[in-house]
């Protein structure tokens, strides 16, 4: 390209000296400053454009040794410069002629024209730096379609290929001509194309940007998975598109969810037999117990199985769960309170069991110390609350407070605890057992007492 500082080079050819002297004394009289020079002949002409390429050539269209025609470069190819040609008007449908090969204009030879030659070559050259441009433009667009790796389109309204980039020979294995001026819904597996129509209705009805993903049909058969990503250009009525493959994250996501099912199914056979275990060895206890003459002895072995039972159910619900990486305390608290109520054997006339729970999602590490802590509290709370037929009720409460801490609390109205009682001294294997699973769960303990009695447990999860 010239630079601005650099005087815009044209180049004159006229084998008539009047007319060429004309165009001369024009281009002087501008004051733009130009640097013309001047041939009679279209070998000379040549020689001079060997010798620096101009930036306008103004050629008379008949020569002595041939046409200005020959000026201009073969067919279909953009010239180095543009080509203004001057005819007389006998000629005018040879300049017709001449412009379909890249003459950028002509005009008939008249005195006025010519004296009027530097406003048209100021017109001339504003023309042919535009189509310099679109050339450049139109040369990076094929560029860009040519090199793009991903599938890029452009669609008529109607869903007609219009264009493709060789991406789409390359990964369907179609040719060229099988692919423009086709459906682009040919292309689509079967079982998308209504999906994908409604899109591009939605995209040409609404005139707005759409994203959708669909499966791609080969020549051989097999299906490629692509991201598409179209947009609607209303005033030409097109649409553009672009397909990024997706076959193999697709694939990645069918082998790792194959997986994971694998997986979630043989950790829910694991809870199952950890469960059936925990049921077995319960059985175990009950069995002994039954078989054992000393009450104390019997005592001890219902507790065990109580507790053996507790961490069974969470297993239970961990099987039964369809996540199995966490279970809802509350479903588990009302479970195992419900349970631990009838095994208690205490009338309801006698005493009432009051829940008020809120759901709390924990974690498996959480959820079978809350479940062993429970499991004593409620105990606790059914054998020595109400002893020689004594009423009351036994509150379970748990939820979240602003600070997304969970509250469980086990509280009676019973006879509450003795006047000596302490709970960090007490021989009780039970409560030695609340205490060791709250440091587990990094909790805070608290005894309650008052109109109620009973345990809170404050835990993060």
């Amino acid at each position: 390209m010239r630079a601005d500082s650099q005087l815009v080079s044209i180049l004159l050819v006229e084998d008539d000296p009047a007319q060429m002297n004309l165009m001369c004394r024009a281009f002087e009289r501008s004051g733009n400053g130009y640097d013309l020079r001047q041939a009679t002949s279209l070998a000379q002409s040549q020689q001079l454009i060997d010798q620096k390429c101009p930036d306008l050539i103004i050629a008379d269209l008949v020569l002595p040794d041939g046409q200005a025609l020959d000026l201009l470069p073969c067919q279909n190819r953009l010239a180095p410069y543009p080509v203004l040609l001057i005819t007389a008007g006998e000629d005018t449908q040879i300049a017709v002629e001449a412009m379909k090969r890249g003459a950028i204009d002509y005009v008939v030879k008249t005195a006025k024209s010519l004296a009027a030659m530097p406003r048209i070559a100021q017109r001339v050259l504003r023309e042919w730096s535009l189509i310099v441009d679109q050339q450049r433009a139109e040369e990076e667009r094929t560029r860009f379609f040519s090199l793009a790796i991903d599938f890029l389109m452009i669609l008529e309204f109607g869903g007609k290929i219009k264009r493709v980039n060789p991406a789409w020979q390359q990964k369907l294995g179609f040719a060229s001509e099988a692919i423009v001026n086709q459906p682009f819904l040919d292309f689509i597996h079967p079982d998308d194309r209504a999906a994908v129509q409604e899109h591009l209705s939605q995209t040409t009805a609404v005139e707005s940007p759409r994203r959708f993903v669909s499966r791609c049909c080969r020549k051989d058969g097999a299906c490629l998975w692509f991201n598409w990503s179209v947009v609607p250009h209303p005033a030409e009525k097109l649409i553009y598109g672009l397909g990024h493959d997706i076959t193999e994250q697709r694939q990645a996501e069918t082998r790792l969810r194959t997986s994971l099912d694998e997986k979630e199914l043989l950790l829910k056979e694991v809870y199952h037999r950890v469960k059936n275990n925990l049921q077995l060895v319960s059985s175990m206890l009950s069995l002994q117990a039954a078989n054992v003459g000393d009450k104390s002895i019997t005592e001890i072995l219902a507790d065990c199985q109580s507790r053996v039972t507790a961490m069974s159910l969470v297993h239970q619900r961990l099987y039964q769960s369809q996540d199995l990486s966490q279970i809802d305390l509350a479903e588990l608290t009302q479970i195992l309170a419900n349970d631990l109520y009838q095994a208690s054997g205490l009338c309801r006339d006698q005493v009432q069991l009051e829940l008020d729970i809120q759901e709390v999602p924990l974690a498996i590490d959480k959820a079978i110390p809350c479940g062993l802590i429970l499991n004593e509290l409620l105990s606790n709370a059914f054998k020595y609350a109400f002893p020689q037929g004594r009423t009351g009720r036994v509150c379970v409460e748990l939820g979240r407070d602003s600070q997304g801490l969970v509250h469980l609390a086990v509280t009676d109205d019973g006879v509450g605890f003795p006047p000596d009682f302490d709970p960090d001294r007490t021989k009780s294997l039970g409560l030695r057992l609340i205490r060791s699973l709250s440091r587990q769960l990094d909790a805070r303990l608290h005894m309650e007492q008052g109109e109620r009695t009973g345990f809170s447990l404050c835990l993060a999860v």
